[in-house]
């Protein structure tokens, strides 16, 4: 059996399990890979795989020296394969829904694949009323990507989705569990008056001896929001959360956020989304944490912009700024960081689409408050040609880029600068065996 087959027939398994009748949910509207009329129904369940061949730029000598020898981080070809599942049940009064996604590399130079990384997630909207609901989810990561979350989404997860695992972006074989539990409380109508209340809870767990703490952080929102007309609202919110890094203190923050949104139509089906939120916090680092510069009180200002413009019929683009603290499960303290990211998508024909990102990030510890600010930045381009309604081909370029600075304290089992450039191309596959 040569190294292709099994992948091939893993890949093959997935799209075998039924006849491809809808549209894909990673697809633009309209597009040929899975595009159909799309019609409501009660039990869904989407399978989608990726076989690909990869190659990657050498890594840099400083990571090099810090790896064992013929290490996956080496660079150079490789065969990559990631699967997903989707599956949604909706009914009157509950709408439940589980994810789940993986992702495997072929190394031939090392002779052996490795677990990139896996996540799923499970979520349940309850109604209680004829104007409640509540809201359940839960979620569970094996080493995801930590620093790709400085990137901020252009779009909001819904509940249960899992984070973006992004095994592009992952450059460390460390081994991890994260998990994350969410539930929300809402009372009211989304074009009136609402009231919200939700608690969450996040924890990081590292594994196999890496120099690394577990991170453990508890958050409680509460929250009022009032529809303006047809196109627009306004929020109000307060959050406490608290961290614990396992150096013996826990941050905490306490924050104000007040927010606008705006959504006007552009068409009959297209519409326009706009956000933006202002948010003075404060920030308490206790003194138990003797091995950092800084303690006491931090005053900042956080923010977040986000707007989504779709144009053109089959093309969209969006945007997203976010300043504020984050509880990065790689780094040793929390961190304070501006990032943006941009998105760009949309039909060239009926058979080929493409899509297009780019972000950029700078950041600094909370509790190094005089030491320079590390920045990050990625770019990605995809072209994809569907030859079926179940199977298109594609080609995509990748590029990564950090630069830790004077904050290698953050991350000392990292290298300082990390530099790759990746391309690939395979072919990806849709199905969907329920839908009824």
């Amino acid at each position: 059996m040569t190294r292709f087959q099994p992948l091939v027939a893993v890949a093959i398994l997935l799209v075998s399990q039924g006849p491809a009748t809808a549209q894909s949910l990673a697809s633009a509207r309209g597009t040929w890979f899975g595009a159909s009329t799309d019609r409501p129904t009660r039990d869904r369940l989407d399978l989608t795989a990726t076989l690909a061949e990869a190659l990657e730029s050498q890594s840099p000598p400083e990571l090099r020296a810090r790896v064992q020898q013929r290490s996956p981080q080496d660079g150079g070809f490789s065969s990559l394969l990631t699967a997903g599942g989707d599956y949604e049940h909706m009914r009157r009064a509950i709408t439940f829904n589980v994810q789940a996604f993986t992702a495997l590399q072929y190394y031939p130079s090392l002779g052996r694949v490795v677990a990139l990384t896996h996540n799923a997630g499970v979520g349940g909207s309850f109604r209680l009323g004829a104007r409640s609901t509540l809201d359940v989810g839960q979620t569970a990561d094996y080493s995801p990507s930590y620093l790709y979350r400085l990137f901020p989404s252009v779009t909001q997860p819904g509940i249960g989705e899992p984070a973006p695992a992004a095994p592009d972006y992952r450059i460390d074989e460390t081994r991890s569990f994260a998990n994350r539990s969410l539930i929300t409380l809402k009372s009211g109508s989304e074009r009136g008056t609402r009231f919200t209340a939700s608690a969450e809870h996040q924890a990081a767990q590292f594994t196999g001896g890496y120099d690394r703490p577990d991170v453990d952080t508890l958050a409680g929102r509460v929250g009022l929001s009032q529809g303006v007309g047809r196109t627009g609202g306004l929020s109000a919110e307060y959050e406490y959360r608290a961290g614990e890094f396992g150096y013996g203190g826990t941050t905490t923050e306490q924050r104000l956020r007040i927010g606008t949104t705006y959504a006007p139509a552009l068409s009959t089906s297209r519409r326009a989304q706009f956000r933006f939120s202002v948010a003075p916090s404060v920030i308490e680092i206790p003194a138990s944490a003797t091995n950092f510069a800084a303690t006491g009180t931090l005053f900042k200002v956080e923010g977040e912009a986000t707007a989504l413009y779709p144009f053109l019929r089959t093309w969209s683009m969006g945007g997203s700024y976010r300043r504020g603290l984050e509880y990065i499960e790689a780094f040793r303290s929390p961190v304070f960081r501006d990032a943006a990211q941009l998105e760009l998508k949309g039909l060239v024909s009926e058979r080929v689409d493409v899509t297009a990102s780019a972000g950029y990030g700078i950041g600094q510890s909370v509790l190094q408050r005089d030491s320079q600010h590390f920045d990050t930045y990625m770019g990605t381009v995809r072209g994809r040609y569907s030859l079926a309604r179940s199977l298109a081909v594609y080609t995509e370029y990748l590029y990564y880029h950090y630069d830790l600075r004077g904050q290698a304290a953050l991350a000392p089992d990292l290298p300082t600068v990390f530099d790759q450039h990746s391309v690939r191309a395979g072919l990806m596959l849709w199905a969907r065996p329920v839908s009824r």
